[in-house]
């Protein structure tokens, strides 16, 4: 799951609201507050190289900047503005989990992550909810993984065993989950995958309503 954290002005100088300090440590992200920046990174070697994200926000004007690295070459960057004056000024982030090659971060309105925790929601897509789901279903030696649609809409759920010969105690399986979805004004699609080399869990919204008129209608995921 995510990791939400807030970074707020204490006597003059920016801190961690959890911890109170300049630094924070969470499943290999590492934070520092300078007197210039907000620096927050994740770094690990795989099998193709060193990969990086990292997160830096600047205190003086509030710009800041989401790259991502592969063996220090950026290939991916986004920038943004986020409020960081004022008397009380409060930041709210969000982390994610998984493969560093998979992880993002992202600055948020405060509005907006306390609507994501009251669901247990990673994110929010403004799309059509109506299309086809796709996920796994995996028990076994290997690691484990489930795939659980939600929906005020008519699901329809596929599921293809995808064990071999190799597989010869029927208490292991591995399925192949295809869910399609119709008459949906909202889905949420909770995918967790920690088998092999995969480690990720999502829980996504997917809906192109005003997600806060979807307040009293969607149900907690935990």
């Amino acid at each position: 799951m995510n990791n939400y954290i807030s970074i707020i002005k204490s006597n003059g100088t920016f801190q961690f609201k959890n911890s109170m300090t300049s630094t924070f440590e969470w499943n290999l992200w590492e934070g520092k507050i300078t007197d210039k920046f907000v620096i927050l990174s994740a770094k690990k070697h795989y099998y193709d190289g060193l990969n990086e994200i990292c997160l830096r926000i600047c205190i003086k004007d509030g710009l800041w900047t989401i790259s991502k690295k592969k063996d220090g070459v950026v290939y991916f960057q986004k920038k943004g503005h986020c409020n960081t004056s004022g008397t009380n000024p409060e930041i709210e982030i969000v982390l994610s989990n998984g493969a560093i090659y998979d992880r993002y971060c992202s600055v948020r309105d405060k509005k907006f992550v306390e609507f994501l925790r009251r669901h247990g929601l990673s994110s929010v897509r403004k799309v059509n909810p109506n299309q086809t789901y796709y996920g796994w279903d995996i028990y076994s030696a290997r690691g484990n993984a489930y795939h659980n649609i939600y929906t005020d809409g008519k699901k329809d759920t596929t599921e293809e065993d995808c064990r071999n010969y190799e597989w010869e105690n029927p208490n292991l399986y591995k399925n192949s989950i295809t869910v399609n979805v119709s008459n949906a004004s909202w889905v949420i699609e909770d995918s967790y995958n920690f088998w092999d080399d995969h480690h990720s869990h999502s829980i996504i919204l997917y809906t192109t309503e005003d997600i806060y008129t979807l307040d009293e209608l969607l149900p907690v995921i935990q």
